[in-house]
């Protein structure tokens, strides 16, 4: 070999040896060599002898060189590791706000029918109660009668409407006179009159009472302006109780 080659044969080993060194007092804590990314040596120029130094004598060459070497190529991906254990459930976060009201659904089926309700309480008695008698057998009034009671009826206090017919005929040839009343004051009451003979004649009542207690609604016929006697065939009398009358 060469003068040169081995020159150059030193001067590499040295580097390599520079190098290792340095990688060494790197990963020595209580090395000096500053950590740098490109090494500084100086090489003689007679001998090849090198050593690590910023400055370099005239006698002496400076060489640098990298101290890491380029990045390598990516390696492969790893296989994946398996699945760790489920961690710790965490704490329940703050309700948030209550959302804005959404759009109104669709109607839902109907459903079904429900059973039927129990049977409710008979409830009080209205005011339209009905009061009704009536008569069939025959009653003379001779002539110069004054009143005789044909019907009455027996109602609780309150408002009522009455209605009521006699019906009546002549006992001799001439034709007599009949009245008929239900005898209350003035204006809430008719008279009711008819002239018979031989054939049957109706006489129609109507009144309206107004009983502050409980009492008694009569109907009173008389024959005070008739020579003949007459007979009442029969006759009838209805009350209905009414809540008002205008």
């Amino acid at each position: 070999m060469s003068a040169a080659g081995n020159s150059l044969a030193a001067v590499a080993s040295a580097a390599l040896a520079l190098s290792v060194g340095t990688a060494v007092a790197k990963n020595d804590p209580s090395s000096s060599v500053a950590d740098t990314q490109t090494i500084t040596a100086c090489v003689s120029k007679r001998d090849g002898a090198m050593r690590q130094a910023q400055k370099c004598r005239k006698s002496e060459r400076r060489l640098q060189w990298n101290n890491v070497g380029p990045p390598g190529q990516v390696g492969p991906a790893g296989q994946q590791g398996a699945v760790g254990a489920p961690g710790d459930a965490g704490t329940v976060g703050e309700r948030g706000p209550i959302g804005p009201m959404g759009p109104v659904g669709p109607p839902g089926q109907t459903g079904a029918t429900g059973q039927t309700g129990a049977t409710g309480d008979t409830g009080p008695r209205g005011p339209s109660n009905g009061y009704y008698v009536d008569r069939t057998n025959a009653l003379v009034l001779p002539s110069n009668t004054p009143s005789v009671e044909i019907l009455t009826i027996d109602v609780p206090a309150g408002m009522y409407l009455v209605n009521g017919m006699v019906t009546a005929f002549s006992n001799e040839a001439g034709a007599a006179r009949v009245s008929c009343i239900v005898p209350e004051p003035a204006g809430q009451a008719t008279w009711g009159t008819a002239t018979v003979n031989s054939t049957i004649a109706t006489v129609p009542l109507s009144a309206y009472v107004v009983a502050s207690q409980p009492k008694k609604i009569r109907v009173i016929c008389s024959n005070m302006n008739s020579a003949y006697s007459y007979s009442i065939a029969s006759a009838s009398l209805s009350a209905i109780a009414v809540a008002s009358i205008n």
